[in-house]
């Protein structure tokens, strides 16, 4: 007995990979031999069943780097999507420089929270006797990122149409 539970030990151990008999001291012990014997019948299983354990564990890791490479790769396209959003809003919108060429003794402090949004700067001169008179409007379109860029977008437009019907009235 001591023999076989010196083999537990030592399969235990070895976390549950080491074969090993039980040195029996009287192999005519019939009830010894048989537990030894099941003994080795539960290594075996035990064996097998961790093997099946790290095969499905090596495939789930496997498919968790897929997946893993899939998301970096469609995060990689979204981001070069909004940078090039990004660019379209800006040629679109009005500059730090264009403020600056109207309001030369002005700044701009623009730290947007995302890649695109919806805050937006607008400006126009319109001359007038005596001077240009200038048009100033600071906006925050409700929201943050693709909707709210779409929306910066329009009622920029929509301050530009605004200005156009005021410089040339629609007719009555």
């Amino acid at each position: 007995i001591k023999a076989l539970a010196s083999s537990v030990q030592d399969f235990v151990g070895s976390g549950f990979q080491r074969s090993q008999r039980a040195a029996l001291a009287r192999p005519r012990d019939k009830e010894i031999i048989d537990l030894d014997h099941h003994f080795e019948l539960l290594q075996q299983e035990i064996s097998g069943h961790l093997d099946q354990l790290n095969e499905k564990v090596d495939q789930r890791t496997l498919e968790l780097n897929q997946e893993k490479d899939r998301i970096r790769e469609k995060n990689s396209e979204l981001m070069a999507s909004l940078k090039y959003a990004r660019g379209i809003q800006e040629s679109m919108l009005n500059s730090s420089k264009d403020i600056a060429d109207l309001l030369p003794e002005s700044f701009v402090l623009n730290l947007p929270r995302d890649i695109v949004g919806g805050d937006f700067m607008w400006t126009h001169a319109r001359p007038q006797a005596g001077g240009d008179t200038i048009y100033f409007a600071l906006a925050d379109c409700t929201g943050h990122g693709v909707p709210a860029s779409l929306l910066s977008v329009i009622c920029h437009n929509a301050l530009n149409d605004a200005m156009a019907d005021l410089v040339s009235p629609m007719p009555s």
